[in-house]
């Protein structure tokens, strides 16, 4: 009697009776509108990716959207493959749709669970917009600016400039941050997955820089004495800053004429 005396009250006090709640179990919870039921478990999603627990369910398309939008945000690079993982999953359901599709999504879910996870992206990027704000619009530092003119030239456009690819090291140590504007580290990696070799490779940059520093004051800290590598060179193969168009002997030889002929009738 005491338990169907709490079957005809009113849902919250249903849901407050241990009997019919053991009774019922889950069949209480589609009282709630589906809109309800949905906004409840749709933020939760990340978390349990978050957690390595991939043991949840909603509807495969939206699904499929959430594991692109994790894989982007909090796992990044500690796991390269992630977003492509999800978006290949993504793409598998939309051509197969259920029940084949579903396992793509199932997969996918797997291994964004099991992944490495990082937000050291997320974290440098919010970083990023807000020392554009601080700093507004600032010009580029001059040695990576093209010098089409000579007043551009005489200005310091594109002197020093070093290809970075070209250099013994790979890596010029050059700044490219604006001038009077202190270098900021904005990514900081962690040590997980594919980050750790991220971290060592800054690492070792920073080594390079402070040796390319050593007895030199300037912003352009080139690594090596290597004539190749300095601004002049690659106008004289092509690349990088625009080289001056030299006149083709014939021509030089034709306008030497021209003048000698021009003087000998003035005379």
């Amino acid at each position: 009697m005491r338990a169907a005396r709490c079957g005809r009250s009113r849902p919250a006090r249903a849901a407050a009776c241990p009997a019919l709640r053991q009774i019922a179990g889950r069949a209480l919870q589609p009282r709630l509108g589906a809109a309800q039921v949905h906004a409840r478990l749709r933020p939760r999603c990340g978390p349990v990716l978050a957690g390595a627990d991939a043991r949840r369910g909603e509807d495969p398309l939206y699904i499929a959207r959430r594991l692109v939008r994790f894989a982007n945000e909090d796992i990044a690079i500690a796991d390269p493959q992630a977003v492509h993982q999800a978006v290949a999953a993504w793409d598998v359901y939309e051509r197969l749709g259920s029940p084949e599709g579903e396992l793509a999504i199932a997969r996918a879910v797997v291994y964004l669970a099991t992944a490495p996870k990082s937000i050291s992206v997320y974290r440098g990027f919010g970083a990023a917009r807000k020392l554009a704000k601080q700093t507004g619009s600032l010009m580029p530092p001059p040695h990576i600016l093209n010098a089409p003119t000579k007043l551009m030239e005489n200005l310091g456009y594109g002197k020093g400039y070093q290809y970075d690819p070209d250099t013994e090291e790979g890596f010029s140590g050059a700044d490219y941050f604006p001038e009077g504007m202190e270098r900021e580290r904005l990514y900081r990696p962690t040590g997980n997955g594919y980050e750790q070799v991220i971290r060592d490779r800054l690492r070792e940059w920073e080594r390079l820089r402070a040796r390319a520093r050593q007895g030199s004051s300037g912003r352009i800290c080139p690594l090596a004495e290597n004539p190749t590598h300095d601004a002049a060179s690659r106008r004289r193969r092509g690349g990088g800053l625009p080289r001056r168009r030299r006149p083709r002997a014939g021509r030089t030889a034709h306008a030497r004429q021209h003048q000698q002929k021009k003087g000998a009738g003035n005379s």
